[in-house]
This record gives C-alpha cells, structure tokens and sequence, in this order.
C-alpha cells in the first residue's frame, strides 16, 4: 500500500506533470511542507523538477515568471506569502495580466487558525496575517482568474483550472489560495491527462472579408503594441505589410520588439499624424491605438481589431471606432489574412511601398503630435543630462543631508 500524500507533495506533482519549469517564490513559513517535499525528493535522490527559486521580493518572483515565458514561452508557478504577499505582488501582477502573461499563483492561507494543533500555521496568522477577504479576493483584480481551495478535492480541481486558465486566451495569471491545512493533510491524487488549450482561431470567411476589405484599399495601415509577442507572430506581421505594402507602426509604449526597425515598411514616429490619410486601419494587439482616442478618421475608414479579445473586455475604456473585430489567437489570424491577400494581390502595389520607404527616409527626428510636444519642447531646450521634468518637485522638501 502506497503511503498517502499530502497536498505539497500532490502540488509539486501537478506542477511537473503540466510541464511548469521553475516555482519562484516569495517565501513564508507555511511554506514548509513544501520545502520539506522538495528536500524528501532530493534525499532519494530525484531530480528537482520543477526547480525552486527563493526570491526576496514578491515582485521579482512575479517578474522572473514573467520573463521566463517571454523567453521560453513555458508558463511558470509562483508561490507568494498569503493576502499580503499578493498585495506586495499586485503590480507585476497586473502588468503581467495587461501583458496577456500567463502564470499560476499559490498563495497560502489557514482554514483553522491553530485550532487543531496539528494544523497550527503560528501565532502571527489569527493576529496579524489572515485578511478577511483573504488572498483570492485580494488578488482578484490584478489576475485573470482567483479562487480559493477549501477541501482536499478542490485542491486539486481547482490547481488543474488555474494551469488551464492561464494558458487559455486571453492568456494571463491566475490565482489559487492553499490553506496550510490542505498542505498538511492527506490528498487523494489520481492522475489524469493534462488538457493543454488549442489555439483558438477567427472563421475562415471573417478573415475572407477583412482580405478582400484590405485588398481594395487604397491607403491602409496597420498599428500594434504587442503584436510581435514570438517570432511567429512578427513574421506574421510582416508578411501582412509587404503584401498589402503597408506601413507598420507602434503605439507610444510597445510592449516588445515587434518587428525589425531596419525594414522600409516600419515606420519610426507615431501613426497621429498620418492617421487621416488611411481608409482601413489593422490594429493587431494594442491596448490603445492612437491618441486622443477621439481623434478625427476618413468618414469610410474602416477599423479592425485583431485581438484575442477584442474591444478589451476587462479594460476600463475602448472608445475607439471599431468596425471589425476579429477574435482568436492573432499570429494565425494575421498569416491567415496575408494569405488571402497574397492571392488577390499577386503584386503588391510598389508605388505605396515607395512612398512609405521615402517617408521613413526623410523622418531622422518622429513627428510628435500636439499632444506630446510640450515635453518634446521641454527635452530638446533643457541640458543633455537633464530629464523631462513631468512633476514639480516641492522647493520645501530636505535633502537627505538637511535630515542628519
């Protein structure tokens, strides 16, 4: 008879079994029957998988699992120190969230409060840990998905959503609460097939009319932030811009390199000011695509959004005019619409690529919009050490030096 597991121990096989590399954790003491199954593997001489990483902050746990994925693509687990851990982490969270950055989140917590001896987590937790919300509420608007595990069947349920979750778009973190009573006690464990999500795509005959829509334009455009998240996914867009020779801009804050800087169809500088010249606009993953949002368009110009989720559901605000929205996973959307151009314009027109190619040639300096010429003015009459000044700083304030 096999001797029963308890949750750590079910927790780290969950973890190796989805493929999750590395933990990166912000630890706690409750922690320790974790660390206990970790050196219990290591005694018998197993392989540490997944790897454990101590971190000294919660927001550089949440930050190497959000650069591992960028690097890897592999999503990876991060452990923080129940309610105030996640609160700590909030910030990387919700980059990681605005990001589309998927990792799972363990945050620990007690069910009993040292009431059952042996399942006490220590003093600190009654007096001064435990929030009355606990961690899943504290987590749930910095994550995609939180939830709190309250019995030995949840654990493992409710583990095996959040690594699912997090994979499926629109990718982001997720949170699970583990009491420390769960990592304690005995779970029942059996093991099942790992249900990895498929990509999820845009139907054939939507990306159909948004090809035929952009091969009859005469001046379209196509915008991004993060649309060059992977090699595919860049590659994707450039074949779309050559085949319709269309100019690629980035948004003022692009979350990656979306594509190369040295090629003639990627603009330097804001779309702003060429916006009013376009008749169909591609914004293919941007939080935000111009600004002011309500910026003037060719009453015809028609606006598609390629998005894992369009019109950005969880977002405070998308007036943007939109008149296409097409839902999926954006690299086969992209290349599916590049292809479907490719056959309506063997030839893609040269005499836009040239005057796209002239336009990068004479722009050294980007032409800032009115909207940002007040700190542009600022940079170029101030010294070349100095910085942009965006907020006063108070005349009363003391130096470090007054205050000894």
């Amino acid at each position: 008879m096999t001797t029963p597991r308890n949750g750590a121990e079910v927790i780290l096989d969950l973890l190796h079994v989805h493929g999750i590399d590395c933990i990166f954790a912000s630890p706690i003491a409750v922690m320790a029957p974790l660390w206990e199954a970790l050196a219990d593997r290591r005694a018998r001489g197993q392989a540490e998988a997944p790897r454990y990483f101590q971190c000294r902050h919660e927001t550089l746990a949440v930050g190497l699992a959000s650069g591992y994925y960028k690097v890897t693509g592999r999503p990876q687990a991060v452990f923080l120190p129940t309610g105030l851990g996640v609160l700590h982490g909030a910030m990387a969270l919700r980059t990681a969230l605005q990001e589309r950055t998927p990792m799972a989140v363990l945050a620990p917590d007690t069910l009993t409060y040292g009431e059952l001896p042996a399942l006490d987590p220590g003093p600190e937790w009654p007096s001064l840990l435990v929030d009355f919300a606990g961690p899943a509420r504290d987590g749930e608007l910095s994550v995609k998905w939180a939830k709190e595990a309250k019995t030995a069947g949840d654990l493992v349920s409710e583990l095996r959503r959040a690594l699912y979750f997090a994979e499926a778009i629109p990718k982001g973190p997720t949170l699970v609460s583990v009491p420390f009573d769960l990592l304690m006690s005995p779970i029942p464990f059996e093991p099942r097939p790992v249900i990895a999500p498929k990509p999820v795509q845009a139907a054939p005959e939507q990306l159909d009319e948004i090809a035929a829509l952009l091969a009859a334009s005469a001046e379209p455009i196509i915008i991004t932030e993060h649309g060059g998240r992977a090699p595919a996914e860049s590659a994707a867009l450039i074949a779309l811009a050559e085949s319709l020779s269309a100019p690629i801009f980035e948004f003022i804050m692009p979350a990656y390199h979306n594509a190369p800087r040295t090629h003639p169809l990627v603009m330097p500088g804001p779309v702003e000011p060429v916006l009013a010249r376009a008749d169909a606009l591609v914004v293919a993953g941007s939080n935000a695509p111009w600004h002011p949002p309500l910026t003037a368009l060719r009453p015809d110009c028609a606006v598609i959004h390629l998005e894992e989720d369009p019109l950005r559901p969880r977002s405070a605000y998308w007036g943007y005019r939109t008149t296409h929205a097409v839902a999926g996973e954006r690299e086969p959307s992209v290349r599916g619409i590049a292809e479907r151009v490719g056959g309506r314009l063997p030839t893609p027109p040269a005499d836009r690529a040239r005057r796209w190619k002239i336009r990068t040639a004479c722009s050294p300096t980007p032409p800032w919009p009115r909207w940002r010429a007040p700190c542009q003015r600022r940079r170029s009459s101030a010294p070349s050490t100095a910085r942009c000044p965006r907020r006063p700083r108070s005349s009363t304030r003391s130096s470090p030096r007054s205050r000894r």
